[in-house]
């Protein structure tokens, strides 16, 4: 008789970035069973040293807080990269440009601060999870978006259009603030063709202009 298997604890090089310590304490509790080095931070300068670390990591958990430009700059450096990690995108409340914006860039994991500690914890043991939005967040969408008459099942993911990593970078400045001449100046290139790739941003994330990120409540 061959011996019992025995199940070992998956192990995991994990990135848990959070302004918030409460969150920080959260996700460290829920994930410290299940990692083998665990890297953990309050800022995004700390976030980029531990990117220029070259480590190839399983999970990034970041928080994406109201004024995210900075975050999401990081986080899809992570995307591009060539074994890219998987992200955990934690939000405050359903700001749904926020949301579309997140998914736009490819992130498909997108968790409410209000959602259960137990499914973040399912979700670092199952690997083959690629896609999940808590209740709360996927409803926000629904609201916005309802699915198409003939789709016998949807979620939040289905159809999205994905950002270039150009259109990401534009709209991430013009978010800071950067206007169009800046952005074009840094870039080589025209006003308009800045201008081209922003409005190719705002349809791929169903936005009709970018002041909706400022004007569209937060629930």
């Amino acid at each position: 008789m061959k011996p019992r298997d025995t199940c070992k604890p998956v192990t995991k090089m994990v990135v848990i970035s959070s302004p918030c310590s409460f969150t920080l304490h959260a996700m460290t509790y829920v994930v410290r069973k299940h990692v083998m080095f665990l890297f953990k931070n309050h800022d995004d300068l700390a976030l980029y040293s531990t990117f220029n670390r070259n480590i190839e990591f399983d999970d990034v958990i970041v928080h994406v807080p109201r004024d995210a430009s900075a975050v999401l700059r990081l986080v899809q450096k992570f995307i591009t990269l060539r074994s890219p990690p998987r992200i955990l995108a934690l939000v405050d409340n359903a700001h749904v440009p926020t949301l579309k914006l997140l998914r736009a860039m490819g992130i498909f994991l997108i968790f409410s601060l209000h959602d259960s500690l137990s499914n973040i914890r399912k979700l670092l043991q199952d690997s083959s999870i690629v896609r999940y939005m808590s209740s709360d967040l996927h409803a926000a969408i629904k609201a916005v978006q309802p699915a198409p008459v003939w789709a016998s099942t949807w979620d939040s993911f289905d159809g999205v259009q994905y950002l270039t990593p150009t259109e990401t970078e534009i709209i991430l400045d013009l978010l800071q603030g950067v206007s169009h001449w800046q952005i074009a100046k840094k870039r080589f290139v025209s006003v308009k063709t800045v201008s081209t790739h922003k409005l190719n941003a705002l349809r791929k994330m169903e936005l009709r202009v970018l002041n909706e990120f400022l004007i569209t409540p937060r629930r």
